[in-house]
């Protein structure tokens, strides 16, 4: 009988190494890709939080000021005196007030441009003390609000319009390197007819 030689099954040293080596780069590979889509996740949360926040904002201002009448705008915040509200157009003011019917209150809105605040404001009556409040959020940050009011003289044959245009930038307070800036320019029409 023939002796042969037996082989005995199983791997290397060097085989587990390289397998284990091949093993560690597709782990090192695949969590690197979860954190990548984890981070993604994050600024994706950040940035919709941020823009809910603006559109809140602008179609607040947009609705009140369609439903308004006797639109007021300027340059400045100041307010007209009480009992002599009239109504003016402006061109590239930061300020409009106008009558809200629904609540029987003269509203405004005025572009802050204070160092600390850069903001579009609100005031829900601008004959009350409480004044204005910051209608968006800190991470937007506004650097121009321009007014353009037409047709709002009563009798010249035109619907009261006012256009508004919005320039600012999305801010990063998470470090997230999500600033995102924006140019919104939309036209608003008086719903209640002018005659």
């Amino acid at each position: 009988m023939k002796r042969g030689i037996i082989k005995k099954g199983g791997f290397s040293l060097i085989e587990i190494m390289v397998s284990l080596a091949i093993f560690s780069i597709v782990v090192l590979v695949a969590t690197g890709a979860l954190l990548s889509i984890l981070n993604a996740n994050k600024k994706t949360q950040a940035l919709k939080a941020v823009v809910n926040n603006f559109n809140f904002a602008l179609e607040n201002m947009a609705r009140n000021i369609r439903v308004g009448t006797k639109y007021y705008c300027g340059p400045e915040s100041g307010i007209p005196p009480q009992g002599n509200f009239a109504a003016r157009d402006c061109s590239g003011g930061q300020y409009i007030a106008f009558w809200d019917g629904e609540h029987k209150v003269f509203t405004a809105y005025r572009f802050n441009n204070s160092p600390n605040n850069t903001s579009i404001e609100k005031d829900e009556n601008i004959y009350d003390v409480e004044g204005f409040t910051p209608l968006t959020a800190p991470e937007v940050e506004i650097s121009d609000l321009r007014l353009y009011v037409t047709g709002n003289v009563t009798g010249d044959n035109m619907q009261p319009k006012v256009r508004l245009i919005v320039k600012g930038k999305m801010k990063d307070n998470a470090k997230l390197k999500l600033d995102t800036t924006f140019n919104i320019q939309t036209t608003l029409t008086q719903r209640v007819l002018d005659f």
